[in-house]
């Protein structure tokens, strides 16, 4: 019994001290577990023990990243009656339901957003909407002077996103390096069914060649829709030629 009041009064500690309710949970658990441990162990003041534990990881607990300084809520959302909800962790996870134009970006979505992007954290917003959740991000991060840069990607539309050369030599140092890349590449275009048989490592075989004669002679060309296009259309001849004139190619 002393052990499971003990163990109740440590997890009340893992409550945010934000109510009454939390407060006189605790101050019960403790003279709960101090009155058992007193029953218990009648030498000493060693029944005071439970009690002193319990209360020390209540003060460490307390204003931790969980509650912010001083039990103040980090995150709150206000309602349209007066209505205020706070949080009191950031990494708290939010499941909203609601149909259509009910109002959820509007009154949770973009409140939050605001919110992490005033407290400087990082992170990815999927902006399902076509460009609301864009505009709102970049409008919220010039008006908050978001210390950190802002990327915006477009898997469709190559002219509206950022992007970068992954086999750029900056980033590729070596040859070991460039032909994992290319094997990770044609890895994940393959379906989860496939076999890695005699035409996947002639594929695989190719593509390494052409990488790295691009890689090595023509760093400027070196890049996935080059590679990717000179394999596409080159003839077997075509192909041959190109890969001869570079012994690590030609391997």
């Amino acid at each position: 019994l002393a052990a499971l009041l003990f163990g109740g009064g440590i997890a009340s500690c893992l409550f945010p001290g934000k109510s009454r309710m939390s407060h006189v949970l605790f101050l019960l658990l403790i003279l709960a577990e101090t009155a058992v441990a007193h029953a218990t162990i009648p030498d000493g003041w060693w029944f005071l023990l439970t009690g002193v534990v319990s209360v020390l990881l209540r003060l460490s607990f307390k204003g931790g990243t969980e509650s912010g300084k001083g039990g103040k809520a980090l995150l709150s959302l206000h309602a349209t009656d007066g209505t205020i909800i706070r949080y009191y962790y950031w990494f708290s996870n939010f499941l909203v339901y609601g149909g259509a134009g009910s109002g959820k970006t509007k009154s949770i979505g973009k409140p939050l957003m605001e919110q992490y992007i005033r407290s400087g954290f990082a992170g990815f917003i999927y902006d399902f909407k076509d460009f609301d959740y864009t505009r709102t991000a970049y409008n919220l991060i010039r008006k908050h002077g978001y210390p950190h840069e802002f990327y915006y990607v477009n898997f469709m539309d190559m002219n509206r996103t950022y992007r970068f050369n992954p086999l750029d030599r900056r980033n590729i140092k070596d040859r070991t390096m460039l032909m994992q890349l290319m094997e990770d590449v044609l890895g994940a275009l393959m379906p989860p069914t496939s076999k890695q048989d005699e035409w996947y490592t002639g594929a695989l075989g190719i593509l390494n060649g052409v990488a790295y004669r691009l890689w090595d002679e023509f760093p400027e060309c070196c890049t996935l829709p080059h590679i990717v296009n000179f394999v596409m259309k080159a003839d077997t001849g075509q192909l041959q030629e190109f890969l001869k004139l570079n012994d690590i190619s030609a391997m």
